[in-house]
Parts: structure tokens; sequence; C-alpha cells
């Protein structure tokens, strides 16, 4: 047997050999997850999806098989963090219908091993799919504390909190308004919005950009999975307190990625008097949607509300897409784009970010070669905010906008 590796040299080659080696290790690694459905009423999708379902860690389905009735299931996966459900699918349309019944797993994702065996049964109860269920928005607000954004509110931990479950965050840190530094009424008020799965944390670099003798940065703080309406409900609530406390007279608003579309929401808010809101400037903001949240719509039974909002051939975006800003209001757009195909900045394409309509509101379209993330700390559009918000509030108002094509 000493003989066996020397042949197995001569006869695949070295090359070989090192790729077989590696094909191996990648195959000792991949674990398996299995058990079984009871209870199913008819024909069982049984899925494991992997990501957080954030603009920067989409869904994926990493394995599905179907099932008659109950039965055995087996998946296979890498390590990672997976949602497990299996969805009975009494129509055979391959997804979540209203009526249809889910299994799940728990409440949290399955932390899958290295080369695990899992055993996890899956048990039809009463979850019914698609409850249509949003984060409750009447949940108390911080307005006008002064922080500091190292806390743990603002870490990362919170923020993944706020996309999986926003209802927790909201009853564990709450929604609010946020100031870095004592308010004082000579300066103007630049409000900044962060994205799904983001943190106020994540745009201080665009605030150190302001004079601040002149301009107070301010931070709404919200749990990113909840529904975009509602988000903007908060906002609306947050701004209104404010403003009756402090008397503000003009504002601007910079919002990164999906945190874009909550204050597109809010601006666009039909009978309402946003004529405060000087400056809309939004960077890498997915104004046409996110593939990927369509996918979790259809797979999950019970998906994170705000994926509904993100869809892009949902009715929220459609909605969103047909009521104009108000006339005072300069709207800026700032999208990112780097190397690959499709054309995106690495999360989000630019087919998203400069969907037509979006373009047609705009006062100015201006795009930096970045990544998602990175734009944020481009000295370039550190600029583009120093100037658009000086501009914005020492400017005339423009004339009247038209409507905005369709979608």
């Amino acid at each position: 047997m000493k003989g066996w590796p020397a042949f197995l040299a001569l006869a695949m080659g070295c090359s070989s050999l090192t790729a077989t080696a590696v094909d191996v290790r990648v195959m000792e690694s991949v674990a398996t997850i299995e058990g079984d459905v009871v209870g199913a009423r008819a024909t069982v999708l049984v899925l494991l999806v992997g990501g957080e379902g954030t603009t920067q860690s989409p869904l994926v389905v990493a394995d599905v098989t179907q099932v008659e009735g109950d039965g055995h299931y087996r998946l296979r996966a890498t390590a990672g963090a997976y949602w497990l459900t299996a969805l009975e699918d009494l129509d055979g349309d391959g997804e979540c219908d209203v009526g249809e019944r889910a299994a799940l797993s728990g409440d949290a994702p399955v932390d899958v091993a290295p080369g695990a065996a899992l055993r996890i049964d899956l048990e039809f109860a009463e979850h019914l799919c698609d409850p249509e269920a949003s984060a409750e928005h009447e949940a108390p607000l911080h307005l006008g504390e002064v922080v500091t954004l190292r806390e743990e509110r603002f870490g990362v931990a919170a923020a993944r909190m706020g996309v999986r479950e926003p209802s927790r965050f909201l009853t564990t840190y709450g929604p609010g308004i946020y100031f870095t530094s004592p308010h004082q009424v000579a300066r103007k008020p630049v409000l900044f919005i962060h994205g799904l799965g983001g943190s106020p944390a994540d745009l201080v670099q665009l605030a150190r950009s302001l004079d601040l003798r002149r301009f107070e940065p301010w931070y709404f703080h919200y749990p990113s999975g909840m529904r975009v309406a509602d988000a903007a409900l908060v906002l609306d609530r947050g701004l209104t307190q404010l403003q009756a406390t402090l008397g503000y007279e003009q504002i601007c608003i910079v919002a990164h990625s999906m945190g874009g579309l909550v204050a597109r929401a809010y601006v666009a808010e039909p009978n309402q008097d946003r004529s405060r809101v000087r400056l809309l400037l939004t960077v890498s903001s997915p104004m046409g949607g996110v593939a990927s949240a369509a996918t979790g719509v259809r797979m999950l039974a019970f998906p994170v509300p705000v994926w509904r909002d993100l869809s892009p051939d949902g009715e929220w975006l459609r909605a969103l897409s047909s009521r104009p800003l108000p006339e005072g209001t300069r709207r800026v757009l700032v999208f990112g784009y780097s190397e690959g195909t499709p054309p995106s900045d690495g999360t989000i394409p630019l087919s998203s970010q400069l969907v037509p309509w979006a373009q047609y509101e705009s006062d100015r379209v201006l795009g930096f070669f970045s990544t998602h993330m990175r734009i944020l700390r481009l000295q370039a559009v550190r600029d583009v905010v120093t100037r658009e918000v000086h501009t914005a509030v020492t400017a005339p108002f423009p004339e009247r906008r038209d409507n905005p094509p369709e979608r």
C-alpha cells in the first residue's frame, strides 16, 4: 500500500492532486441538516436561506428540497447562519401564499458549523404565510438627546437586531433623532439617515463635512427592518415634535442607501407641508428596489417587513415614484459604481440607483467610482454635501416640478 500515493501522483499529476485535496477539504466542511416534516397537508418546500436580508448581505437560497406531505428532508450547506423553514404549497406555485402554512425552526437563524450533522424536525402548526405584519411605530421616541455614536445602541449588534427583529429593537432601544452636540438656535439642522442594516455611525464622516458654526448634524436612528412607510411615520412624528419645540424653519436631509427611500417617502407624503425641507440628497439609494428582497418575500414565511417595500415590482415603490416632491425642495442624487457585471457599487445595481423617475426629479445627478460603504468616506462626496447644503439654504425657491414619468 505504500506505493499507492506515488501511483496516484504519476496518474493524476501533482496539480490535480492539489485540486483534489482542496475539493476534499471543501466537501468535508459541508454540513448536513435533516429531519422530519410533521403535520403537512400537501407538498412541502424545505428551504435553507442564508444572508441577513440587508443590502450588504442579501438573501441567498443555500439549498432547497421537496417533500410529499409528511416525510424526511435532507439539506447541505457550508458553515454559516441560516433560516430554516418549510412552506406548505397547496397550489403548487412554489411560493408561500396567503392561507398556506409554514413550519419554522425558531425565531433566530440556525448556526451551522463546518462539517456539522444537525437534526431539526419541522412541525406545522397554525403559522400562516404572509402575515403582513409591520413593526409597531408608536414606540417612545428619543428626541434631541446629546449622544456619542460609540454607544451600544449605535453598534453592529443593534443594527442587526434592527433588521432581523425590528419590534425587539423598538422595545430595547427605541427610535430617535439624536444630536451629537447641544442644540444652538442659530444653526440650521442637517438630518442624516442610515440605510438597511446600518446606524448613524456610518454617516459620521459625511457629517464632519459641515461647517458646524452654521449647521447642526442630527441623526435619525430606526430599526431598518420595519416597513419604510412606518419609518417615515416615525420620522414625521419626531420632526414635528422637534419643530414645535425648537422652532427650526429649514432642514436639509442627507440619506444613504435605503435611508433614501425613507427620506423620499417622508418628503413626498401627500397632504403634508414639507416646505421646511430645502434639500433631499441621497447617496447610493435603491430607488428601483432590490431583487433579493423579492426573493425573501417569496421564499420565507415571515419575511423581514421592509423587504416588501424593496421588491422592484412592488406596489409600494410604484406608489412612491408617482408622488412628486414639494416645489421648494432641492433634489440631489449621488450614485456609486465599481468594477463588475452587471454595473453596481458592489451592492446596489446602477439600474436601481439610476431608475429613470429618480433621475428625472433630480436637480443634480453625480456619480463616483466607489463601493457602497466607501462612498461615505470619499472627500469628493463630502465636498458635495458641503456645497449642496449651503446652496439649498441660501438659494431662492426653484420653479415647480412636473409630475415624474411612470416607472
